[in-house]
């Protein structure tokens, strides 16, 4: 029995289910847990996945022609030729032609000098990426680290000829933001010194892979500038993006706000419902998620450090950068932790590109933040400071005794606020609830709010003017 040819039943469960291609054999038998081993029923669990792969498989006519070890290369010719296969070793095989549509034509890469087994596994992949989802198992990945390198040449890494179809649109900034948002331009202002529009270059960067400290001014478009290439990566690459984020509620709003644009982003946090967080750790697993938001805590969960590993992650980003800096780390100590957990989660592998985005930072916080990231990322950080000004703002400040600041709100909200909305800023959660008591009385109708995790607290009066006050 040892002299037969072999067949190795993972690779070819990933050659024929390339969109799902989680390899698992259902032992029956097996179900209670002391139940004695049974090799023979082990080997029937085998032939159905080995019968299931055939029944899926459309050959490849890449295998004939790999360059693979004797016993392998013999196993899968003889299952070729049983199931009546061709078996043209000889034949070449135009993997320009093969993949044309779905890499760039002048990559090297459509030009290699042997084909082996991660180029195979590759050509499988290539066939379903019309379809996003399909992910490269963990396995694969850590057995052939170089395939991740192939596809993103392929697809991923611009050339530099201004006439390739695929480099020109799946590349360009401009593609994804319609492609994504809909929109035709990114915001005029904040701009570079050139003129460019910074949100453009931030995406840009993001698409390049190169690691950037974003500065924005508050309502200036921050999250667009890593929701835009977190998509890009996981159409052409299946890749993860992890989003840390310091509030559940802003996680929540931005994966609601985004179900119909990113329609796989997903947030991990505490207070995601028990009955809801299996189905998002399933779809985070199986690449049916490529936008992950997670709270810092988390990556301190076995579980979740497990199912990232199952992953390729393409960036990590962190959204409130400020929370890395002295100050932050009271607000949230898990914060300067996270890099060092990324670094464990891809082990051997390469680490993913870091983005950093916050509305404001002095310049002392500025170079730590900067500091920490290159030294647990290991990549250059590049600072792009669009400043911090608001120009549609303008701020005042009064002195106002105690007992008059609920007046002095009201007289303000009376004299700025027509058919707006305004935010009136308490110091706590219960100062919160009388304030608004108090407006909704003299006829502001109001909501409530109150962030997950800091001492402050707004209560809204209904509107959608940029008023804002105190009554603390």
């Amino acid at each position: 029995m040892l002299r037969l040819p072999t067949l190795d039943t993972l690779e070819l469960s990933v050659l024929a289910f390339p969109r799902r291609p989680y390899h698992r054999l259902v032992k029956d038998d097996r179900l209670v847990r002391d139940a004695r081993p049974s090799p023979v029923s082990d080997v029937r669990a085998s032939q159905r996945v080995l019968e299931d792969a055939l029944a899926a498989w459309e050959p490849s006519p890449l295998v004939p022609r790999a360059d693979l070890p004797d016993h392998a290369r013999e196993g899968w010719r003889r299952l070729y030729e049983m199931n009546g296969w061709p078996w043209n070793a000889s034949e070449a095989v135009d993997l320009r032609t093969r993949w044309r549509g779905r890499v760039c034509d002048n990559s090297p890469r459509l030009s290699p000098t042997r084909i082996d087994m991660p180029l195979v596994l590759l050509d499988a992949w290539l066939q379903v990426q019309d379809e996003a989802g399909s992910v490269l198992p963990r396995w694969v990945r850590e057995n052939w680290p170089e395939i991740r390198t192939m596809a993103r040449d392929l697809r991923a890494t611009a050339c530099r000829d201004a006439s390739c179809a695929w480099c020109t649109t799946n590349l360009s900034p401009d593609h994804w933001l319609r492609e994504v948002f809909g929109f035709d331009a990114y915001r005029e202002e904040p701009a570079l010194p050139d003129g460019t529009s910074l949100q453009r270059d931030l995406v840009a960067r993001g698409l390049r892979e190169q690691s950037t400290f974003g500065i924005l001014p508050t309502g200036g478009g921050k999250s667009l500038c890593f929701q835009v290439p977190a998509e890009a990566r996981f159409r052409l690459l299946g890749q993860l993006t992890i989003v840390i984020s310091p509030l559940q509620s802003l996680m929540k709003d931005q994966v609601d706000s985004l179900k119909d644009r990113i329609p796989h982003g997903r947030a991990i946090y505490s207070g995601l419902p028990s009955l809801l967080r299996p189905h998002v750790l399933e779809e985070v697993r199986t690449g049916a998620c490529g936008l992950l938001y997670l709270s810092p805590e988390q990556l301190r969960n076995r579980g979740i450090v497990k199912l990232l590993k199952s992953r390729e992650i393409g960036a990590v980003v962190f959204d409130e950068a400020h929370c890395l800096s002295q100050w932050g780390h009271d607000f949230r100590t898990d914060y300067p932790y996270v890099l060092q957990a990324i670094r464990r989660i891809t082990q051997t592998g390469p680490m993913p590109p870091v983005f950093l985005f916050t509305a404001t930072t002095q310049p002392d916080a500025t170079r730590e933040i900067i500091e920490y990231a290159q030294q647990f990322s290991g990549h250059d950080v590049e600072l792009v400071d669009g400043g911090s000004a608001r120009v549609n703002l303008t701020y005042e400040v009064r002195q106002v005794a105690p007992p008059d600041r609920v007046e002095t709100v009201v007289e303000l909200l009376r004299e700025h606020l027509q058919d707006g909305s305004a935010v009136v800023f308490c110091s706590s959660r219960n100062r919160t609830e009388e304030i608004a008591d108090q407006l909704t009385a003299m006829g502001f109708p109001r909501s409530t709010t109150t962030p997950d995790s800091t001492s402050t607290s707004a209560a809204s009066a209904r509107t959608t003017s940029s008023a804002a006050t105190s009554a603390s």
